[in-house]
């Protein structure tokens, strides 16, 4: 472990949730006999928990229970996997983590071919990026998908097709489900060394429900004593807003949504920055002004248009996902 006060500590000392001391193996024999446990962890890595600053809670539980991608060698393999999956159960096939860049047809599975997989059933595999997707003829006509930007008759969605592709596989998720889709997602996160995840939902991939059966989990599993140790959660709740109606319209939805009372104040309202810098020089409403100072100050940036807005270069769902 490392500490600015002993760099080259060997053992460490903890009393509740704070660590009390660290030191060398000789020095920690001193408090041998009056600590409650003695944990020898062989010589192991000790550090902070980390923090994952851009997660999907539900869409990592649903990558996490359903088919793992990432190590198709080919279009054969995906469909493989995909016949399996459609034999094996009832309901949409869903999958992530397909790179077609490294394989041998250097295309994803069309359409045709998943219908013919999975048998005709809905078939939703994301791409690594999960910025979009390839889906059967079921879970096209379903929403008319054809008709959207984004849309590839091969089956390939991007943009506003494979957002309500998204959608459509999403829409059966009952309480439940979600809750344990959300309970999967953190269980792993606190497996792999995360103690906080900052949760970025937004309408289009998720009804603000989602986001308060979140809440609830981690309140209600944090209030009990033996509960399972999870990580803590930072709701981020983004939207287009175009004008101080939109703004403030989204403001009542997160104070009027189904939000855990003592979390409503933990919410900050992430608006596009071009609507802010346009939003910084006119008056706004009290209760905006407020939400938009909260989301400053925890991104510490200064309530003056930026320079030039962020650029989000693409990440992918659940980057901590295990290996196996």
């Amino acid at each position: 472990m490392y500490s600015p006060a002993d760099p080259f500590a060997e053992a460490m000392l903890v009393v509740g949730d704070t660590v009390a001391w660290v030191g060398s193996n000789a020095a920690a024999a001193n408090h041998v006999a009056s600590a409650d446990e003695v944990v020898d962890l062989d010589g192991g890595l000790v550090t902070p928990a980390f923090v994952d600053a851009h997660a999907h809670t539900t869409e990592t539980g649903l990558a996490l229970t359903g088919l793992d991608l990432t190590g198709a060698t080919g279009v054969d393999a995906v469909l493989a996997l995909v016949e399996a999956a459609a034999r094996r159960g009832s309901g949409p096939v869903l999958g992530h983590g397909w790179d077609e860049r490294g394989w041998p047809e250097r295309r994803p599975p069309t359409r045709v071919e998943l219908d013919r997989a999975a048998g005709g059933r809905p078939v939703y595999l994301a791409r690594v990026d999960v910025h979009s997707a390839v889906v059967s003829t079921a879970l096209a006509e379903r929403h008319a998908l054809a008709e959207l930007p984004g849309w590839s008759d091969d089956g390939l969605v991007e943009r506003e097709a494979h957002h309500a592709a998204r959608a459509l596989t999403r829409q059966g998720l009952d309480a439940g489900e979600r809750r344990r889709m959300h309970d999967v997602a953190l269980r792993a996160a606190a497996a792999a060394g995360i103690g906080c995840l900052h949760e970025m939902s937004a309408p289009h991939i998720a009804p603000l429900s989602d986001l308060a059966e979140l809440l609830g989990l981690v309140d209600d599993v944090s209030a009990q004593p033996d509960g399972p140790a999870l990580p803590t959660v930072v709701a981020y709740r983004g939207a287009l807003a175009t004008g101080p109606d939109q703004v403030a319209a989204l403001v009542a939805e997160l104070e009027e949504g189904e939000l855990p009372a003592p979390l409503t104040q933990q919410f900050t309202l992430a608006t596009v920055w071009q609507d802010l810098a346009r939003l910084a020089g006119e008056p706004l409403p009290v209760a905006v002004a407020a939400v938009v100072d909260a989301a400053l100050d925890a991104t510490c940036e200064p309530l003056t248009p930026p320079a030039r807005p962020p650029v989000h270069a693409g990440h992918t769902v659940g980057d901590w996902l295990p290996a196996d």
